[in-house]
């Protein structure tokens, strides 16, 4: 029974014990507390139980250890108290025991029941356990423990010299306790490649030199570097992990107490400050410093052959793989990682050891000198974007886009980089809102944030003026655009479709005289299309799909020379088309689907064969919009096999051109059409507005339409319109007929 890594709280039933056939019972990571249940030995089938991370508190009840099948026992990380329960060691078949992170005092037994389990692990570490560690600990143990913690106790005295006899023993982790004297010349018998860890003790002496990287794999470059300090700092010097590591050596201390002086294994030194990333112990980070630190936190030795030379810190910056100096050869400018194999496995098909991966350090603020840095794509590095980016103030370039395991914010220092020029961070998982002072940097000419998850609204000051690509598409922006967009003479692209943008879009966009596109589709933009756009001449694309835009389509974007792509589905506008997208020589595909567009089209348009991919040559004015009474899902003529738009089944209609669906219409839907035709709202007097406008108000109540006691429409009095007299001249034309009056006899059945 696997109850585990729940929010489970209270103490655990008494009648538990009678699950007698229970094998596993796992109730860790809890809120469980109270005393042990004793009724647990009568489950006798027990193999695995697992208590821990809970809050238990009490001694452990002698009778919980009278299972005889326990292969596996954890009560770690409560707040258990009491002795350590010689009663384990009875278990025959235990294998682990976990007992760390609890209240357990007093010493381990000096006795020969050590003999009699076959323990492989033991944690006892973060206790209060004290005493000496008995020869018959290790004279018991020699034949089947392989990973023993006793780490953060009060364990005193000298090791005993039969630890020597402990061949099995992989890992012992005896750090933060009171032993004393030194480590055994009979450990040289001991596993050559046991990791061991006496740091913060009072040991002195010597170290066996097996442990110090001679029976090390070569290329271990720990102990290639640091020898014995990677095991245990020597006399006089400290490191807050007690040894060397991969980041930082030993440190001399500045003044060492009488009684220190021989210590081996310090953490720490009064006076004297640890750097980290310190490696030649001179309390200075130096460059080289730095890189081998990125080596390291984003496992390096997976990165790939062209990059092993990283490790070597005698191995001078500018000879590395991705790294470009100046042309003094020694200030490092730039550093692309792009090839690297960043945080990833040996076989590069999944992600490293997550524990070993952590990301870009700080320290990056230290290369003062670097005008680029790029790690894009790299789909396994992992962490945050350090702050400590904005201490470098020449950085012209950073790229850490496509990077889908990284996390967090965009750091407001971002914005500090006063030489930024390329800001690419897009395709990641950052969240929070985009810093308002990034832009305010004045030389910055690409910013591209892309599919993130970022909120929040673009500020209303914009000093980025010589910025050309502003790419923010599909994120959660949103407010308006701010009117500011305006001074962004140089841009060139801006992209910001699938975001919540709201409110109109902004007419400023006519001073962006270089742009060539805009893409704003997918938002909840409203108003109208500002004909200022048109001020734009090198404008190529304009995408404003699936908004609210209302209106009509300004002529002057069918005049712009340059236009190509012109996307405005999916919105409210209403009106014509204008007879200007029809001249144009450069537009390649319109699409107004689902709008409120109705006849006539520009001849010119239907005719223009490359038009839509070239289905116009086919179809004609349907290769631009369905005709009234026809559809199909992209609201346009597409493809031979398809045979062009489909009319609508019986009993549903369209009312407008370029339909993605037929629907039932009732004599509202028809009226509030001719409505907009007409162009009411703007050109009817506002009595009638008062009733057309108003759903609620029934059909045959609104000002100048007639109908009989049954609810049938039998007359319209409408007031005349130019919109209403071009379209009736338009029908004139078409079928000769004469229209007098806007008063009509025709009678129709309302659903109001």
């Amino acid at each position: 029974m696997d109850l585990s890594h729940n929010q489970f709280s209270g103490t655990v039933p008494k009648h538990i014990g009678m699950m007698t056939d229970l094998a596993i019972l796992s109730l860790g990571n809890n809120f469980f507390s109270g005393s042990l249940p004793s009724d647990l030995v009568r489950v006798s089938n027990l193999q695995i139980l697992d208590l821990g991370t809970n809050l238990f508190s009490g001694n452990l009840p002698s009778n919980l250890f009278e299972f005889v099948h326990l292969h596996d026992f954890n009560v770690g990380d409560n707040l258990l108290s009491g002795s350590f329960p010689s009663e384990i060691l009875e278990l025959k078949g235990l294998h682990s025991a976990f007992l760390s992170y609890n209240n357990l005092t007093g010493s381990l037994p000096d006795h020969g029941s050590w003999e009699n389990t076959k323990l492989g692990l033991l944690h006892l570490g973060h206790n209060q356990l004290t005493g000496t560690l008995p020869p018959s600990f290790a004279i018991g143990m020699k034949s089947n423990l392989a990973n023993l913690d006793i780490s953060y106790n009060l364990f005193r005295g000298t090791i005993p010299t039969e630890i020597g006899l402990m061949t099995y023993l992989s890992t012992v982790d005896a750090m933060a306790n009171r032993f004393t004297g030194t480590l055994p010349t009979e450990m040289l018998k001991m596993n050559m490649n046991l990791r061991l860890n006496f740091t913060n003790n009072l040991l002195t002496g010597p170290i066996p030199r097996m442990f110090c990287g001679e029976g090390a794999p070569t290329n271990n470059i720990l102990y290639r570097e640091f020898g014995c300090d990677a095991v245990l700092c020597s006399p006089g010097t400290f490191n807050p992990n007690g040894h060397a590591t991969l980041h930082s050596s030993c440190r001399r201390c500045n003044t060492t107490p009488p009684e220190e002086e021989k210590v081996l294994g310090r953490i720490l030194c009064n006076g004297t400050d640890y750097v980290h990333g310190d490696l030649d112990g001179d309390g200075v980070v130096s460059p080289r410093e730095v890189l081998r630190m990125i080596y390291v936190d984003n496992i390096g030795k997976y990165w790939g052959p062209a990059y092993q030379t990283w490790a070597d810190i005698n191995v001078h910056e500018c000879q590395l793989a991705g790294v470009t100096c100046g042309s003094d050869e020694v200030t490092i400018r730039k550093l692309d990682l792009s090839g690297a194999n960043l945080c990833g496995s040996a076989d590069r098909a999944q992600p490293g050891p997550v524990r070993f991966c952590l990301g870009i350090p700080s320290e990056i603020g230290l290369l003062t000198t670097l005008d680029s840095f790029q790690a894009s794509r790299r789909q396994y590095l992992r962490g945050k974007i350090p702050t400590y980016f904005g201490r470098l103030t020449n950085l012209q370039t950073l790229d850490l886009s496509s990077c889908p395991s990284m996390e967090g914010t965009l750091p407001t220092e971002l914005a500090r980089m006063t030489s930024l020029k390329n800001l690419m961070i897009s395709h990641g998982p950052f969240i929070g809102t985009i810093p308002s002072g990034i832009f305010h940097l004045t030389d910055l000419e690409k910013l591209h944030l892309t599919k993130n998850f970022l909120k929040g609204t673009l500020p209303n000051i914009i000093r980025t003026t010589n910025l050309k690509e502003l790419m923010l598409s599909r994120n959660d922006i949103s407010g308006s655009i701010p009117t500011q967009i305006g001074r962004l003479t140089k841009l060139d692209n801006f992209e910001g479709y699938g975001n919540e943008f709201t409110g109109e879009l902004p007419k400023e966009l006519g001073k962006c005289t270089s742009l060539k596109r805009i893409d704003v589709f997918n938002n909840k933009l409203t108003g109208t299309l500002p004909s200022e756009i048109a001020l734009n001449k090198r404008l190529q694309i304009f995408h404003a799909k699936n908004n609210r835009i209302g209106g009509t389509i300004p002529k002057e974007i069918g005049e712009l020379p340059l236009i190509a792509w012109f996307d405005v589905s999916d919105n409210k506008l209403m009106g014509t088309i204008p007879e200007s997208f029809g001249a144009s020589r450069s537009l390649r595909d319109i699409r107004f689907s689902d709008n409120m567009i109705y006849d006539p089209l520009p001849p010119a348009l239907c005719e223009n064969k490359i038009l839509n991919g070239g289905i116009t040559s086919q179809f004609g004015c349907a290769g631009v919009a369905c005709p009234l009474g026809t559809y199909t899902e992209q609201g346009y003529a597409v493809g031979r096999e398809n045979g062009g738009c489909r009319p609508c089944p019986e009993g549903k209609s369209t009312l407008y051109l370029g339909a993605t669906k037929c629907r039932a219409f009732s004599t509202f839907d028809i009226l509030s059409m001719v409505y907009a035709i007409m162009d009411g709202h703007n050109t009817w007097p506002r009595h009638y507005a008062e009733t057309w406008e108003n759903s609620s108000v029934p059909v045959c109540q609104w000002t100048g339409i007639r109908c009989n006691k049954d609810g049938e429409i039998v007359g319209m009095n409408l007031p005349p319109s130019q919109p209403m007299l071009r379209f009736h001249n338009h029908e004139n034309k078409k079928g000769n007929e004469t229209v007098e009056s806007t008063e009509t006899n025709n009678s129709s059945s309302t659903n109001r």
